[in-house]
C-alpha cells in the first residue's frame, strides 16, 4: 500500500526526544529505587528491615520495591523469610 504523500506532519528528532527526557524531573518512586539501590551498593547482604530501617519507610514498601527489582534481574535474594538477605544483581 503506498505511503501517503504531503501533509505537515514530521518525526521529532532523536536529539529532540533526549532533550524532552533530560528535562524530565524523576518521579518519587524514580528516586525511592535509587535510594535503594544506592544503599545495597553501599552495603550488600541486608534485610529488608535493616533497609527500611536506613530509608526510614514502612518495610512493606520496601519489600514491594525488592519485588520489583528482583523480577528485573536487579537484586538476588539469599535465604528465607527472617533469613532473607539482598544484593544487587
Amino acid at each position: 500500500m503506498p505511503m501517503p504523500t504531503g501533509g505537515d506532519h514530521t518525526e521529532p528528532s532523536v536529539d529532540t526526544a533526549a532533550d524532552d527526557l533530560a528535562d524530565t524531573e524523576p518521579s518519587a518512586d524514580d528516586l525511592f529505587t535509587e535510594r535503594v539501590v544506592d544503599t545495597l551498593a553501599a552495603r550488600e547482604g541486608v534485610s529488608a528491615r535493616w533497609l527500611a530501617e536506613s530509608l526510614d519507610v514502612p518495610v512493606g514498601r520496601v519489600r514491594d520495591e525488592l519485588a520489583i527489582l528482583e523480577r528485573l534481574g536487579c537484586v538476588i535474594r539469599r535465604g528465607n523469610t527472617r533469613s532473607t538477605c539482598w544484593y544487587l544483581g
